[in-house]
């Protein structure tokens, strides 16, 4: 978690992870942020006055991440909240493809972005409350490799 104490001037505020994730707020609430490797971090917080001029905060971040990776079971699509999606979830991973398959087989859903979920679309329609397999190819940042493979239950 990072804590702003910038100068009481400040109005916006940018933070910048050094890891390709930045974070622009005009809020001086305390951010959280979860690094996906293992290495040192040049954590940088930019503040901005009303006139626009800038002071920068700076803090070296260590991290350990130990490769972990889950992905649900079940789903809701069309429904509140987190569960209206299927997502890839774990730590560490560098890359990933994740493909799910309908009943005959049939490729319903395919990304290589763990921010990407699948919404229980095929091409614009929500699909039948079914049992859909999946498989998941990783790489995680440090390099090893995991298949996964398994079953996502669509609820409606």
């Amino acid at each position: 978690m990072f804590t702003n104490s910038s100068s009481p001037d400040a109005v916006r505020f940018k933070w910048i992870f050094a890891d390709g994730e930045v974070y622009s707020t005009t809020s001086r609430a305390v951010v959280e942020h979860q690094y996906n490797a293992t290495g040192k971090f040049l954590a940088l917080l930019v503040a901005y006055n009303q006139s626009g001029c800038s002071d920068t905060a700076r803090a070296t971040i260590e991290t350990i991440v130990v490769p972990r990776l889950d992905v649900p079971n079940a789903f809701t699509p069309l429904g509140p909240g987190d569960a209206s999606k299927v997502y890839v979830r774990g730590y560490a991973i560098g890359k990933m493809r994740f493909t799910i398959y309908n009943r005959q087989g049939l490729k319903v859903f395919e990304t290589t972005d763990r921010n990407q979920g699948w919404d229980g679309k095929f091409k614009g329609t929500v699909q039948p409350m079914d049992v859909y397999a999946y498989t998941l190819d990783v790489e995680f940042t440090d390099g090893t490799k995991a298949t996964k493979k398994g079953d996502i239950t669509l609820i409606r």
